[in-house]
């Protein structure tokens, strides 16, 4: 109850009244992931990246395959730390292989650190799963795709 009323706030835009709740829920129940990545999600959109990693953590320490706590995580490393990004991105997508904006998240990252062939590889899953993702991606990321799909010049 506690965190369906805080999901009401956050969604209305009431960070604060939302994060109180989720703190109340975990108080209730300290073994709640979700009230954990509920939390990091105020946190994040609060802009308080540090606050936000470690309750992604807490849900991530109460329920190892929590994607949505990876990913959110993942979106914070991307410009911290991008060898980290790209690991927990690669954890998310073998969990839910069908993600394709992950896959997309991921491409970009390796393709950024000189992977391409890895990047190409799971830019083209990617857009496999959502062709819409294309109209998303750089004009010198779409070059490396070619006229087929298949990169001109992967490295």
């Amino acid at each position: 109850m506690l965190i369906g009323a805080g999901d009401d706030l956050l969604r209305a835009g009431n960070v604060n009244s939302a994060e109180q709740l989720f703190q109340q829920a975990i108080a209730a129940e300290p073994d709640n992931a979700t009230g954990y990545y509920d939390l990091g999600v105020a946190y994040q959109r609060a802009n308080l990246p540090d606050r936000a990693i470690s309750e992604y953590r807490q849900a991530l320490s109460h329920d190892p395959e929590d994607v949505p706590a990876m990913y959110n995580e993942a979106t914070i490393f991307e410009v911290r730390d991008v060898p980290v990004a790209i690991y927990l991105y690669t954890k998310v997508t073998r969990l839910q292989p069908d993600s394709p904006t992950a896959l997309l998240n991921l491409a970009l990252l390796e393709i950024g650190e000189h992977d391409t062939r890895a990047g190409l590889a799971d830019l083209r899953r990617a857009l496999h799963l959502d062709p819409s993702l294309e109209s998303r991606l750089p004009a010198s990321i779409k070059s490396l795709l070619g006229h087929s799909g298949r990169s001109a010049n992967p490295k």
